[in-house]
């Protein structure tokens, strides 16, 4: 349930920088802190199947909401292949640490942004957070 605590948002996809194409709805309420968890398959099947040169809204029209609901869907996390990339010695504890936590939470490893990334989408949502609630 969304609430003032706990609040939701309304995710729009579509829309590209030249406007030929708006955004349309993808999902009417995800909640603050299942975000990482809905955006990670779009952003990884994003990363799999766009253009060299292909922006993220040109990319959603092409794939279609379908198409991106449908892998949504049966997603499972990130390959096991990014933690061969690697050394051993590094990549183990880390692995250990961070599997029995995501799994005891039910939720997807934690995806990594930048931090001036994260604040300023902190800022913003904060900025709605206010102004949506008056």
């Amino acid at each position: 349930m969304c609430t003032g605590v706990s609040p939701c948002y309304q995710v729009w996809m579509g829309g590209t920088a030249n406007l030929l194409n708006l955004a349309d709805t993808y999902a009417e309420k995800v909640k603050t802190d299942d975000l990482e968890t809905f955006f990670e398959p779009i952003f990884a099947k994003f990363k799999a199947e766009k253009a060299s040169d292909e922006k993220f809204g040109d990319w959603v029209n092409r794939a279609g909401f379908e198409s991106i609901r449908a892998f949504q869907d049966g997603y499972t996390g990130l390959p096991a292949a990014a933690a061969i990339a690697a050394p051993a010695a590094v990549a183990a504890p880390a692995a250990a640490v961070a599997a029995p936590a995501a799994a005891a939470a039910g939720r997807l490893p934690r995806v990594m942004i930048e931090r001036e990334a994260f604040e300023v989408l902190q800022a913003g949502a904060y900025t709605r957070l206010l102004f949506s609630s008056t």
